[in-house]
């Protein structure tokens, strides 16, 4: 057998710390009765001195180690899980903005900016979501810059009649139809009582027949007067419900009456909508109305209107947006896609695409008169804004440019290319009164009125 070999120090009475070629170990207690403790585990030693008896018994056996690991794992995981939606908990309430300059900005729930080390995990588990919050947030800056510009394109060509819409001019016929009246509900009718019978003394010693008669003929003529009663309310029921319907019947001829004529009136009036949309000024501003209602417009646009007494010119101001109201600054996405780069337009450019939205908003207005009343031969539409006077300090109405329209001319445009049209030019085709400087956009202009306008 082999020999082992290790050397023994003592370090206090009971307490020796064993060198040996496998590593360090600690004996605890007196010779005979000892704990060691080393790389090898927890052993128990009992002997006999002298005797060369001994027994050995390992405290700490693989299994306990086992489930001690397990339990030490155990803990680890829940103290991981728990971490993790402490983690998941703070990431949910994560508040997004922008800086000045497109710069992401993440705070939590209690407005303290986060960690390196939490930006990491929310890119990592929202990042997707981030990237498009930074697309939203790129559109709403940048505006639909596409559709202020190109208003114009949904101007409609000045088309013959419009087509009779009776959601515009029917009056309906809301007086409800009369309703028969319901049929009465029958009294039951009195069924004749069954027959007294005699008592014993009468069955067998005829005694009380007299009396008996009397009580048969009492009943009978109770019927017959329960009987006479029902007959004369049924009578008066019937009666009731014949006037009923006769009332019935001449309400509901009468209010068919009613209908035809309204029916008929309508008729006429469909009929004669082409020649009233030409003629009828109260039509033709209604018809006009509901459409500019109708119209989708980027930025509330109100406009005035009057049509003059011979229904072929209509005259119209528009209130116009301010050059503020598009949008100043540009934003685009980073390389890395983690934020945006924001920054200014350039004042020329802005006073462009000013101009653009401008002119397309007159194109777009007075192609939707033309199209709506096909009597109208001229639309003379005037555009203002409001502006600081600088001199006074006020805040007037100012008229940037005013446009003399005739049909023929306007019809001219090639409407199934719009794409092609510039509404800048499209509007200085026509008469018109306009300032518009490169450098400093529009000035205030005098614009048509109706004494002196081009005729």
């Amino acid at each position: 057998m082999a020999f082992r070999f290790r050397r023994t120090l003592r370090i206090a009475p009971g307490i020796r710390l064993n060198l040996g070629k496998r590593g360090v170990s600690l004996s605890l207690g007196p010779r005979g009765a000892s704990v060691t403790i080393g790389q090898r585990g927890t052993h128990a030693n009992v002997g006999l001195p002298g005797s060369g008896l001994s027994y050995r018994k390992r405290l700490d056996t693989p299994a306990e180690r086992g489930r001690a690991e397990r339990h030490r794992g155990r803990e680890r995981r829940e103290q991981a899980h728990a971490e993790a939606r402490r983690q998941a908990e703070a990431l949910a309430q994560v508040s997004l903005s922008l800086g000045e300059r497109g710069e992401l900005i993440t705070k939590d729930r209690h407005g303290e900016p986060l960690s390196r080390k939490h930006r990491r995990q929310l890119w990592q588990q929202q990042g997707e979501a981030i990237t498009a919050w930074l697309h939203e947030r790129m559109d709403a800056i940048n505006g639909d810059v596409e559709l202020l510009a190109n208003i114009h394109l949904d101007t409609p060509a000045p088309a013959g009649d419009p087509e009779y819409e009776p959601v515009y001019e029917r009056t309906p016929f809301d007086e409800p139809e009369p309703k028969p009246p319901p049929t009465p509900a029958m009294a039951p009718k009195p069924e004749p009582p069954d027959p007294p019978q005699p008592g014993l003394l009468t069955r067998v010693l005829g005694l009380g027949e007299a009396a008996h008669a009397e009580r048969i003929a009492e009943a009978e003529a109770d019927h017959r007067r329960r009987y006479q009663a029902w007959l004369a309310q049924e009578r008066a029921t019937a009666e009731q419900h014949h006037r009923a319907i006769a009332r019935w019947q001449r309400d509901h001829a009468l209010w068919r009456e009613r209908k035809a004529a309204h029916e008929a009136r309508e008729a006429e009036r469909e009929r004669t909508f082409p020649q009233r949309l030409r003629t009828d000024p109260r039509l033709m501003e209604d018809l006009l109305a509901e459409t500019l209602d109708d119209l989708d417009w980027p930025r509330e646009t109100l406009v005035d209107y009057e049509i003059q007494p011979d229904a072929a010119t209509v005259w119209l101001d528009v209130d116009l947006p301010e050059i503020g109201d598009l949008p100043q600054r540009e934003a685009r996405m980073a390389k890395r896609r983690r934020r945006l780069l924001v920054k200014d337009k350039p004042k020329t450019r802005l006073r462009r695409e000013y101009a653009q939205h401008v002119h397309g908003i007159v194109l777009r207005t007075a192609g939707t008169v033309f199209a709506t009343l096909p009597g109208v031969q001229r639309v003379v539409l005037s555009g203002y804004s409001q502006r600081l006077d600088p001199a006074t300090g006020v805040v007037d109405d100012d008229y940037l440019l005013s446009v003399d329209f005739d049909r023929d001319g306007f019809a001219r445009i090639d409407f199934d290319a719009l794409e092609r049209v510039d509404p800048v030019a499209a509007v200085a085709a026509f008469p018109h009164r306009r300032r518009l400087l490169k450098r400093d956009g529009f000035r205030a202009i005098e614009p048509f009125a109706m004494a002196g306008a081009l005729g």
